[in-house]
């Protein structure tokens, strides 16, 4: 089998939007897609990478519609790049801040401040056995202005990482 055989597919390998406008017509589905598609209940499609600024694919949202598509004019498509943009970055950011907490956590684990008996934070109360600067779900603490702070205290943010 060539090439995807999905919107999602497809979309993810040309980094950009692909909007399918008949999923019956389409020559974009194989058929087992397809089949499985118009069985959904799905007769029209619009995919949507989620992108970081150097165009890596970081993950996909599409659209499946009831009724085939007469497609989406210049100002949607362009809308829905900035918030696939936004996205990607966000996704980005929080996937480098996670892991960096959690490498800094280890960090702590490791030092010789870990044989001296010392706890990490966290390690009692509320939260106990979390990641350092996280709270109960694992979410990065949230600042009053909307950025989140990593277990030093840092600021960080999806557009431009860390902030001091």
């Amino acid at each position: 089998m060539e090439g995807p055989t999905t919107s999602c597919g497809q979309a993810a390998r040309e980094r950009q939007q692909v909007t399918v406008k008949d999923v019956a017509v389409a020559d974009v589905f194989d058929d087992d897609a397809r089949h499985a598609i118009l069985q959904a209940g799905s007769r029209a499609a619009h995919s949507l990478p989620l992108t970081t600024r150097t165009g890596a694919v970081l993950g996909m949202v599409s659209s499946h519609h009831e009724r085939p598509l007469t497609g989406l004019s210049g100002t949607q498509l362009a809308a829905l790049d900035a918030v696939g943009g936004s996205v990607g970055q966000w996704l980005l950011w929080h996937r480098h801040t996670l892991v960096l907490d959690a490498l800094e956590h280890l960090h702590f684990l490791a030092g010789p401040h870990a044989d001296a008996g010392d706890e990490p934070p966290g390690a009692r109360g509320p939260g106990a056995g979390r990641l350092p600067g996280t709270d109960d779900l694992g979410m990065p603490h949230r600042t009053a202005r909307g950025a989140a702070q990593d277990c030093t205290g840092r600021r960080t943010g999806p557009h431009g990482g860390r902030h001091t």
